[in-house]
């Protein structure tokens, strides 16, 4: 379960397992809720690739192991068939929710994008990371590494309106 508190106070329950996300007032009664059909994404070698990296970064930051144990241990693991409905959601300074459906690091983030009562807007791939991914003021920002060094980035982003009667 992941959650977030917008601006109104109003809370955002997100159940990743099943593509839901429940909107409850700060009184507690359920304002909305978001759902969405979806094709389930399978767990192939670069999740599992992109996964190892995040967590040597993290587990092993401040111990030094041999690069076999380091193996021994990522080999233990039983990875799923398929990832979550969606890893995590942000909204927008707009009333948007950005849902981040899919991410491997330095290669692409996966977006779907509902409006503030949330409708589904669409769904789009970008080059961001998603590591406290925030919006404000019209901008995207986002914590990015490199070279082992912590940056926050400012992308500009727009949202255009597709023609439907082409």
């Amino acid at each position: 379960m992941t959650f977030f508190v917008a601006e109104d106070d109003s809370i955002y329950l997100g159940f990743p397992e099943r593509y839901e996300i429940k909107v409850f007032s700060p009184e507690g009664k359920l304002k909305k809720l978001i759902q969405r059909e979806y094709d389930p994404i399978k767990v192939d070698k670069k999740h599992i690739q992109d996964f190892i990296n995040h967590e040597e970064n993290e587990f092993f930051l401040f111990t030094q192991y041999p690069e076999e144990l380091k193996k021994k241990v990522f080999d233990l693991i039983e990875y799923p068939k398929h990832k979550p409905a969606y890893d995590s959601f942000t909204l927008m300074d707009n009333g948007w929710i950005a849902v981040i459906v899919d991410y491997i690091e330095n290669e692409h983030t996966l977006i779907d994008l509902f409006d503030q009562n949330g409708k589904y807007m669409a769904q789009f791939e970008a080059e961001i990371p998603i590591a406290n991914l925030l919006f404000k003021n019209g901008k995207a920002y986002a914590l990015d590494i490199i070279n082992d060094y912590r940056y926050v980035k400012r992308y500009n982003f727009e949202i255009q309106e597709k023609n439907r009667d082409n």
